[in-house]
């Protein structure tokens, strides 16, 4: 697929797995069982439509049956349209993609606040998130959250702040992008990105970070 086939690909299953059209075949998904006799897949979807029910309720213990996979594999599974994964299947992927994207962005933006404060530039932070950028599949990298010339918007962003000097150093936190919009584009709130599929709470929650990127999630 082109870059543009791709990212249309990506939104069409995003629809399917969350907001309305999730929620237009909710009862369909959670009676969805897969094609298959084997008592180990379908106690997965079993369990994948018992998580995705108790974590959009709020319920912290709830267990998601892909806990332990690597992104790439999260992710693989949540577009997945094949027919080797119930919806429930695919939502909890994209839940447990989310969680660690989460994770990973908050430790990111304590990392830069200890680097700001002890350096008064955040270079380590910028090269953390370009690298994280790299290492996304391509099927994220395709999405509006991110420009096509994300890498060299970054690239440009870093070494402005190698060169920053004392008389300039709130230059980044006063730049159009600044250090926050910069990570956005991973960052999300959390309760908005891993609720994506529930729509019984339609009140915007307050952002937990100044900017917000992903009008997706």
């Amino acid at each position: 697929m082109s870059r543009e086939e791709l990212a249309a690909y990506a939104t069409q299953q995003k629809h399917l797995i969350l907001f309305d059209g999730y929620q237009n075949g909710k009862g369909k998904h959670d009676s969805e069982q897969p094609d298959t006799t084997d008592p180990k897949l379908l106690e997965r979807a079993r369990r994948a439509t018992e998580y995705v029910n108790s974590a959009s309720k709020g319920y912290s213990d709830a267990k998601n049956p892909f806990a332990g996979l690597s992104r790439d594999d999260l992710v693989l599974i949540a577009y997945d349209d094949r027919g080797g994964y119930t919806v429930n299947e695919r939502l909890a992927a994209w839940r447990g993609s989310a969680d660690l994207e989460y994770k990973w962005a908050s430790a990111a933006v304590a990392r830069s606040q200890l680097e700001s404060s002890a350096t008064g530039k955040v270079p380590v932070f910028l090269r953390e998130v370009l690298d994280y950028y790299k290492a996304l599949p391509m099927i994220e990298k395709v999405q509006d959250r991110y420009p096509r010339n994300y890498e060299a918007e970054m690239e440009a962003r870093i070494a402005e702040e190698v060169a920053r000097t004392p008389d300039n150093q709130d230059k980044l936190l006063t730049a159009d992008m600044n250090l926050f919009d910069i990570l956005a584009a991973a960052l999300v709130p959390k309760d908005k990105r891993l609720n994506a599929g529930d729509r019984s709470n339609e009140k915007p929650t307050p952002a937990q970070t100044p900017a917000e990127a992903d009008s997706s999630a």
